[in-house]
């Protein structure tokens, strides 16, 4: 992505929200990617017997704990598109097919 794409955020957005768009991101990326593989780790830990125990526990709590983080950063997510539709900046248009804004001019 990063080399056919580039970020939609203005040049002069602020530091923290530069930081905070990437950190969102890449952590989407991320409990994506451990969602399943943690599941599958479990169902192959489950099927060679391994019911109870820590090992399972701790696979369990980390797919668990993906789910809900994946829940809150779509939250966060669907927040700052919320927010970037106000600012009327060009960002939502770049993340929602629908609803086109028009950039505002400074």
């Amino acid at each position: 992505m990063k080399k056919t794409q580039k970020t939609s955020l203005p040049e002069d957005t602020n530091i923290a929200q530069k930081i905070a768009a990437k950190t969102v991101h890449y952590s989407m990326y991320a409990t994506l990617a451990t969602i399943p593989v943690t599941g599958i780790v479990i169902g192959f830990i489950y099927w060679i017997g391994l019911k109870d125990g820590f090992i399972i526990d701790t696979m369990i709590t980390i797919h668990e704990s993906s789910i809900i983080l994946m829940y809150w950063l779509v939250a966060i997510h669907v927040s700052a598109a919320i927010f970037h539709r106000f600012l009327g900046d060009g960002v939502w248009s770049s993340m929602v097919p629908f609803f086109k804004e028009r950039v505002r001019k400074k």
